[in-house]
């Protein structure tokens, strides 16, 4: 549950290609419970597990609709995310080839080191230590060509994988 969105994806990702790897069969197992998940982060309320205090009223039935309405609500500016996201767009576009520079933005060293990007931009991070979005981390501190560069090597070792287990025998 703490994984970011990113995080998620990319097991996603990583189900996907190790189900067509090993066993194709496994793949219609993974796409009948994707939708399934889907569909319960979806309608999940927020407080279902919240911890209430001794004096507080017991807990109501939870409004399933009215809690998903209020998530997509929070996308029209006052979810968090969305403030990071257009604040570091701006940090991106004025540095978009070599970004602003490793540990200056979006990081918790930039927190904790201090950066002056924050106040030239005139941006925080709302009590965070970081933007909780690593591809807007990344390309805010390396630019493009540092994203490049990254993904360069993800793919030289996603296809020395693959040449791998495409040379290797079944178990």
């Amino acid at each position: 549950l703490t994984f970011s969105r990113g995080a998620w994806v990319a097991v996603g990702v990583g189900l996907v290609l190790g189900t067509l790897l090993l066993d194709r069969r496994a793949l219609l197992v993974l796409v009948l419970l994707v939708p399934l998940a889907w569909a319960t982060a979806v309608v999940m309320p927020r407080d279902l597990l919240a911890t209430q205090g001794p004096d507080a009223a017991p807990p109501a039935v939870p409004d399933w609709i009215g809690s998903t309405v209020d998530r997509f609500d929070d996308l029209g500016g006052g979810d968090l995310r969305i403030r990071f996201l257009t604040d570091g767009l701006r940090i991106i576009d004025d540095n978009l080839l070599l970004g602003v520079g490793p540990g200056r933005y979006g990081g918790a060293a930039a927190t904790i080191l201090g950066s002056p990007v924050y106040d030239e931009y005139d941006t925080q991070l709302f009590g965070f230590r970081t933007v909780h979005d690593f591809w807007l981390h990344l390309t805010g501190e390396v630019g493009v060509i540092g994203v490049a560069v990254f993904l360069t090597m993800v793919v030289a070792l996603l296809i020395r994988f693959l040449r791998a287990a495409w040379r290797s025998e079944g178990l």
